[in-house]
């Protein structure tokens, strides 16, 4: 769901402020929630029963002080249908999902074979020879780097098995394929998700290598071994990985609290009688929740639905506030 603002949504704001306010050094009384309706006098909105509101005492407010609220009656904000949640601080599980096909790497199953009888030689040979095996080795361990493997790794597949990176066997690997910006979020040992459209199947995998390369896509490379039980899956089967990351403590507000407006994050923070609107910077988000990084602190209560109607009429005072002048 896009939270931004259509650009015309606005601008028929704009202009609506503009038209409604033509001739101000006249008492013009409005109503908050539907600014079309104006009267000459005090009353009551008929089409929500709000109370008028003075367009000039609004205006004066506006000059004196700098104020970002809108005043809006509690029993008129619940027929307006504004609903309001606590910001909490708790435990923020990032999860996303990036695409990955099941690995066919010979080369990377050459590698492997290379430093398995290396390794095998070196114990069997005199210790004259072992300083010529050594070099070979690290030439290996070398080439293996950009993979995201080491000695210990690489030995650690050995020991496992790595066989299903070229012939299919019981334990096979995928290659999934990680945005650059959650490189950081992602560590030998995670344990993703693996999910076969074409069968239905869902697998647990174990991440066994980060590469250290960036692409040309921005994508970094990731290596996960998975149990492949039924010994059907194909080389270069596509499948969709999922990661999984306690963050930890984290203020969070709903993902659909808060609205875009350029490189800006807005929300309205609730008080006794008004509602503030308030810039924050916000981190990232899951399926339900964004982080808040800083603007807002744990307990406030902010509006949770529907920002656009609050937010457009404190755009159109703004607009008529500045046609004043």
């Amino acid at each position: 769901m896009t939270k931004t603002l259509s650009y015309f949504s606005i601008a028929a704001i704009f202009v609506l402020g503009a038209n409604l306010f033509s001739e101000t050094r006249k008492s013009i009384y409005y109503c908050p929630m539907h600014p079309s309706y104006v009267s000459d006098k005090p009353g009551s909105c008929p089409i929500c029963k709000m109370d008028l509101v003075l367009k000039e005492d609004e205006t004066k407010k506006t000059e004196e002080s700098d104020s970002k609220e809108i005043v809006i009656k509690n029993d008129m904000a619940a027929i307006a249908g504004i609903k309001t949640e606590k910001a909490l601080k708790k435990d923020f599980i990032l999860s996303f999902t990036m695409p990955a096909v099941v690995l066919y790497d010979k080369e990377l199953y050459s590698i492997l074979e290379e430093y398995k009888y290396q390794r095998e030689l070196y114990d069997s040979i005199s210790q004259s020879e072992k300083n010529r095996i050594k070099e070979i080795l690290k030439s290996i361990e070398v080439k293996s780097a950009n993979y995201g493997l080491n000695e210990e790794s690489i030995s650690e597949l050995i020991k496992t098995g790595y066989k299903g990176l070229a012939l299919p066997d019981s334990i096979m690997f995928a290659a999934a394929y990680v945005d650059e910006q959650y490189a950081h979020l992602i560590s030998k040992g995670n344990k993703p998700e693996l999910f076969f459209e074409s069968k239905n199947l869902n697998l647990l995998g174990e991440i066994v290598a980060v590469s250290n390369l960036v692409d040309e896509n921005r994508k970094i490379k990731i290596i996960i071994r998975f149990e492949n039980k039924n010994t059907d899956l194909k080389f270069n089967e596509y499948a969709r990985a999922k990661f999984k990351k306690n963050m930890g403590k984290k203020i969070l507000i709903p993902k659909d609290s808060y609205i875009e407006y350029g490189d800006e994050d807005m929300i309205y923070v609730k008080r006794v009688d008004s509602y503030e609107m308030r810039t924050i910077k916000t981190g990232l988000s899951n399926d339900k929740y964004t982080e808040v990084l800083n603007g807002l602190a744990e307990g406030e209560e902010i509006v949770s639905s529907p920002n656009f109607l609050i937010d457009s009429e404190t755009r159109l005072k703004k607009a008529a506030n500045t046609h004043s002048h």
